[in-house]
C-alpha cells in the first residue's frame, strides 16, 4: 500500500516538472515544485510527450473507476497528470480492495519507472536553436540539433541545408541562458551537453561552499521515496563566471579540488 503511494507521488513529482524536461534539464530527484525562468529556449526534449501522454491517459483511466465505483468520491482539484497522480493517493486503500488493484499498483509502478528512466537518461539530441538561414521564403525557423557525443564542427539544416558553426551556436546560447536558475545536478547537464564546459555537481558543490557561487533560493525535491528536501537553485552565469575564475588561479582550483574529494550535497 505505502509502496502504491509512494509510485503515486513520484509520478506527480516527476509530472509537476515535466516542462524544465522538456527543456532538457535532468536529475537523479524528482523536482516537485518551480518553473523555469530562462526566456531563451534551452534544448528542447521530444521523449516528454511519448513517455508522459500515456501515463495521463492510464491515470485518467484508474480515475474513471473510482468516479465510476467508489462511494462518496471528491473530483480531483484539476485534470492534469500530477493532480490526478495526488488525488488517486487518496485511493490506493481502496483500489487495495479491489480485483483489479493489482493491475493498478503494477500499473502505477511502471509509470514511475518509465519517468525515472527518463529524466535519469541524458538526452539524445541537444539543441542548437533555430536555423535563421536567409532563403527565399525568409529567414529559415527549422529546429537544428546535434547527437550527444557527435564532435562535428557544424550543423546541416534538414529543411534548407545551410551550414552552422556548432561552437557559435553554443556561444549565443550561452549568452541567453546566463540568468538561468537551477539545481546543481541541472545545471551541470545543462553546461556540459548544451555548451560543452566541463562540469559535475560535486563540482558546483564545492563552489557553493567555497563561496564562489550563491544559492539564489532552493526548490522543493522528492526522492523515489517520496521523501522531501530542499535543494539551492544557482545562476549559471555564477558557475561559467566561477570556473573561468579558477582557470587563471591554481591556489583557488586546488582548495576547490580539497572541497570535492570531501564534498556532499548541500
Amino acid at each position: 500500500m505505502s509502496e502504491a503511494r509512494a509510485n503515486l507521488w513520484n509520478i506527480a513529482a516527476f509530472a509537476t516538472w515535466s516542462d524544465s524536461k522538456r527543456a532538457r534539464i535532468g536529475s537523479a530527484w524528482s523536482v516537485g515544485g518551480g518553473s523555469r525562468v530562462a526566456e531563451t529556449p534551452v534544448p528542447f526534449d521530444p521523449r516528454v510527450s511519448r513517455v508522459l501522454v500515456p501515463i495521463h491517459n492510464d491515470l485518467t483511466g484508474w480515475a474513471r473507476i473510482v468516479w465510476d465505483d467508489a462511494p462518496n468520491y471528491s473530483e480531483p482539484a484539476a485534470v492534469d497528470t500530477a493532480s490526478v497522480a495526488r488525488w488517486l493517493v487518496d485511493y490506493a486503500a481502496w483500489f487495495a480492495g479491489r480485483q483489479d488493484g493489482p493491475d493498478a499498483f503494477a500499473a502505477w509502478e511502471r509509470a514511475r519507472l518509465s519517468l525515472e528512466r527518463l529524466f535519469d537518461r541524458p538526452p539524445d539530441r541537444v539543441y542548437l536553436g533555430r536555423c535563421g538561414a536567409d532563403t527565399d521564403y525568409g529567414p529559415c525557423s527549422e529546429s537544428l540539433y546535434l547527437e550527444v557525443g557527435n564532435q562535428q564542427p557544424t550543423v546541416d539544416c534538414p529543411r534548407c541545408t545551410h551550414g552552422v558553426v556548432v561552437a557559435d551556436r553554443r556561444d549565443q546560447l550561452a549568452a541567453g541562458v546566463e540568468n538561468y536558475l537551477g539545481t546543481a545536478r541541472e545545471l551541470s547537464r545543462l553546461l556540459s551537453l548544451v555548451l560543452g564546459e566541463d562540469a559535475n555537481p560535486r563540482m558546483l558543490w564545492a563552489y557553493a561552499k567555497h563561496g564562489l557561487i550563491q544559492s539564489h533560493g532552493v526548490r522543493v525535491e522528492f526522492d523515489t521515496l517520496g521523501r522531501r528536501r530542499e535543494v539551492d537553485t544557482y545562476r549559471i552565469g555564477e558557475v561559467r563566471e566561477a570556473a573561468r575564475m579558477l582557470a587563471a588561479d591554481e591556489a583557488q582550483r586546488k582548495s576547490v579540488r580539497r572541497i570535492m574529494r570531501g564534498s556532499v550535497a548541500l
